[in-house]
């Protein structure tokens, strides 16, 4: 049951990239703006939310499902292959 530490390494990285990925548009980088000016936060928001990816250990990770996937409600799960992921 434990989460191995390449995978929650490979998550962070998927995370990590995503992030960047949406702010490369000029659209992308307007909603992160409108987005950190409506919660007030700051400007380096998408920069230092990043880092933050870095601080989750296995154990959160496994706190938060246990919280949001070990209720008994319908859930959706979106998965691809492997290789998909890794092309």
């Amino acid at each position: 049951d434990a989460l191995p530490a390449t995978e929650l390494a490979r998550t962070r990285n998927y995370l990590k990239a995503a992030l960047k990925i949406s702010t490369s548009t000029p659209r992308g980088r307007a909603k992160v703006l409108a987005n950190s000016e409506f919660y007030r936060l700051s400007e380096l928001y998408s920069t230092d939310y990043a880092g933050l990816y870095d601080r989750i250990d296995a154990a959160q990770v496994r706190t938060v499902c246990q919280k949001y996937l070990g209720e008994q409600t319908a859930r959706w799960l979106y998965l691809q292959p492997l290789e998909a992921a890794e092309g």
